[in-house]
């Protein structure tokens, strides 16, 4: 059964055997958007529209600035003030304008491109997630097979699971139960970590608990972004 190409990054990320392959789709889904936003997308007049509404939040504003073409950053960010900030922003001695002001700042900062590009992606694969389970016997296995999820996707993958169709109740039980036993295994592993700092064990090898704390992170809040050059 052919799928469309979304669906090989989905079976890659599962090879590489990390503790949530949804965190690595999201990891590189930020990377093509950042690229996308210095390159070809800052030339489509409906992408500059979109930028100068929505703007970039400072993550996302400090990825662009950290990448070579600075020039293709300010044209967006110029476009942005001219636009749509500088309009809310004025000289006034009256409370209740200026509070408006305070209003249309805290909403503007909440925003940005990018972060809504990224949330629609993964909103896709989540569903796809569930229809190849639904299709697919060697991602059944890829799932059964794989270290689980970060709770934030787990989360994700049981609200879209109704997309797995008739088998929706053995996705529910795959997810659960991959989800429920690597917890498990990492727990055991932040338990040899903690008693390892006792001086009776302190002959035993570490092995994978040595970066237990590290992992156990990412299952509870996710894959913590690349630092920004």
């Amino acid at each position: 059964m052919s799928y469309p190409i979304s669906t090989s990054i989905i079976y890659e990320k599962f090879q590489l055997n990390s503790e949530c392959p949804l965190c690595e789709l999201k990891e590189t889904a930020e990377e093509q958007f950042v690229h996308q936003f210095l390159n070809d997308a800052v030339m489509e007049n409906s992408t500059r529209k979109k930028v100068n509404e929505l703007g970039f939040c400072e993550r996302h504003f400090n990825m662009l600035f950290s990448r070579p073409n600075k020039l293709s950053l300010a044209l967006q960010i110029y476009s942005h003030l001219d636009k749509n900030v500088l309009p809310h922003v004025y000289q006034t001695d009256n409370l209740k304008g200026a509070l408006k002001q305070v209003e249309f700042i805290k909403k503007t900062s909440s925003t940005c491109i990018i972060c809504d590009l990224i949330e629609e992606r993964m909103q896709k694969y989540y569903i796809t997630f569930a229809k190849l389970y639904k299709n697919e016997q060697s991602f059944r296995d890829a799932i059964k097979n794989s270290n689980g999820f970060c709770l934030n996707h787990y989360a994700k993958l049981i609200e879209h699971a109704s997309n797995a169709g008739s088998l929706k109740a053995e996705f529910l039980n795959d997810i659960t139960c991959v989800t429920e036993q690597n917890l498990e295994r990492l727990n055991i592993e932040l338990k040899v970590f903690c008693d390892s700092h006792d001086y009776r064990n302190s002959y035993k090898p570490l092995g994978s608990s040595a970066t237990a704390i590290n992992r156990m992170g990412i299952k509870l809040y996710g894959k913590p972004p690349k630092k920004i050059l």
